[in-house]
């Protein structure tokens, strides 16, 4: 009896183990390519840092195929022509931002911080452009950096590359990191078969990790110390929270949380810019979608960050009416993309910019 049901037993663990090899060489031969969402540059670009609210930075003098692009981080850690912080210039403007700002899928010289820095020295020879922008970075994220490494360059202006989706947490970027280095140094991490088993569950739980991070009692919980309520009601954002539609990425706006959080990190900016007397202005990216009327559906939540913004005396560019004339679709770097403008919107952008500093200036009417 015990043998009998040894051999049936054996003979089961016999048919899993073949079938085991067989599903390893399909994955093997099949063109099936282990950690391939995993490994696209970024594991040779970015690390966790130090900083717990910075969470991960850029690896100075990287270079890798990254986010649909080349990307080349200089010694100071962000892509670009380095500067030296204590080289004199006759004006400086330093730019904060996430993946818009960084230049994801186009090329350096494509961004609009490399094209201002162009435009700009066409009426101040030697004028520079810091784009201190990483890819999922929010703005207590950009702030940190500033604090940071920014403020080092002693800036002329800075400027806040702002996206509707910096007011949550929008980007896995270090999770992804991590993830790879564990499959990189697991020795499970040689099976196709098994790192397509733990490939489909971490996907499940990478989105279940960006619910979660999002769940607005976690976020409280979270950064319960990184917000600022307001003292007293405010009758405009009292006004504005009730117009909000219940579309993405304008319904996280709905929750006063991320507001008080946003609060939180501009008002740590304005007590460092106050301190170097460094003027701000935050530039408004639109997401490049229209509402079933043909109108631009997050009028509202780009009307709270204005008023958060000017609440701490910084200007504001927003770029939706430039975005909407040119044509919002159009500029685009992918068909299927809403949040990331491709050359010709950077380029929009760098000449708003610089008609906004020629004016500051008074080198213009």
């Amino acid at each position: 009896m015990k043998s009998a049901l040894a051999g049936k037993l054996a003979l089961l663990l016999g048919s899993l183990f073949a079938v085991c090899l067989l599903l390893e060489l399909i994955l093997r031969f099949s063109g099936f390519t282990p950690l391939e969402y995993l490994h696209n540059g970024r594991e040779a670009v970015i690390r966790p840092s130090s900083s717990p609210d910075i969470v991960y930075e850029l690896v100075p003098d990287a270079k890798a195929i990254a986010w649909g692009t080349e990307v080349h981080i200089n010694a100071w850690g962000y892509r670009g022509d380095a500067i030296h912080p204590d080289s004199p210039s006759p004006f400086r403007v330093v730019v904060l931002g996430d993946s818009i700002t960084f230049g994801n899928f186009i090329a350096q010289e494509d961004t609009f911080s490399s094209q201002l820095a162009a435009l700009l020295q066409e009426d101040i020879p030697g004028a520079e452009v810091v784009n201190l922008g990483v890819g999922g970075y929010d703005t207590l994220q950009e702030v940190a950096l500033y604090e940071t490494l920014g403020q080092s360059f002693h800036p002329d202006l800075l400027v806040i590359g702002y996206c509707l989706n910096d007011i949550a947490i929008a980007s896995a970027n270090l999770q992804y990191i991590e993830r790879f280095n564990r499959y990189r140094d697991s020795w499970w991490g040689r099976s196709y078969l098994l790192v397509w088993i733990n490939d489909q569950l971490e996907r499940i739980r990478m989105q279940s990790w960006l619910f979660e991070v999002n769940e607005i009692s976690r976020f409280q919980e979270r950064y319960a110390d990184r917000m600022l309520p307001l003292a007293d009601p405010d009758p405009v954002t009292e006004a504005l929270l009730k117009q909000l539609p219940n579309r993405h990425p304008s319904a996280w706006y709905k929750d006063p949380a991320r507001l008080d959080r946003l609060r939180y990190a501009l008002d740590r900016l304005g007590k460092l810019t106050r301190e170097n007397n460094t003027p701000v202005l935050l530039v408004l990216f639109p997401w490049m979608e229209s509402g079933s009327d043909g109108q631009y559906p997050h009028a509202i939540a780009h009307a709270l960050v204005r008023h958060e913004a000017e609440r701490f005396g910084f200007d504001v560019l927003d770029l939706t009416e430039a975005f909407r004339v040119a044509g919002m679709q159009g500029l685009r770097v992918r068909d299927v993309d809403p949040v990331h403008p491709g050359p010709e919107g950077h380029r929009i952008t760098a000449e708003l910019l610089k008609e906004h500093i020629l004016q500051q200036a008074g080198r213009r009417p």
